[in-house]
């Protein structure tokens, strides 16, 4: 049997306390949301990223998106024109792509494939926004529940 050995490697991680996890603020093209900072938490029970519905709605119009049935879509072929949306906290800026936060859809009924905002409008009582799959698919996470605090480091 062979000798197994693992290794962990960060690089450029960045920890930020949870007592001061506050989100400072969130900018699309020059536009700025969250300005005062507001509550923010990681989590990957979402694949959406939830926010007021007042910033959700400025930022589904900045992106173009057009509702249909409930749904804030975009075309496709947009995509790689949509701009990246900038999260600054902890005192570094965190970048997603539109490729990170916009959602294709795929119905096998029709083999057509439909494109949704990653971003959910819903006021919250406890916080403002919670940052799903499209911020912990671009940067690992670490949690470290023991020292209160949690780690970012870029995905690969």
């Amino acid at each position: 049997m062979e000798n197994i050995r693992l290794f962990v490697i960060v690089v450029a991680a960045l920890f930020i306390i949870s007592s001061d996890a506050k989100l400072y603020r969130i900018q699309i093209n020059r536009n700025n949301l969250c300005t005062n900072s507001c509550q923010a938490i990681v989590g990957t029970a979402s694949g959406l990223t939830i926010g007021p519905i007042s910033d959700i709605k400025k930022i589904n119009k900045l992106l173009g998106t057009i509702n249909v049935n409930g749904e804030d879509r975009v075309e496709c072929c947009r995509i790689c024109e949509l701009p990246s949306i900038y999260f600054f906290w902890g005192g570094k800026i965190f970048r997603i792509a539109a490729k990170d936060y916009i959602v294709r859809y795929v119905y096998h009924r029709t083999n057509t494939t439909i494109c949704l905002s990653g971003f959910l409008g819903r006021n919250l009582k406890t916080l403002d926004w919670i940052l799903g799959d499209a911020f912990v698919g671009k940067y690992y996470t670490e949690f470290d529940m023991e020292n209160d605090r949690m780690g970012f480091a870029l995905a690969k």
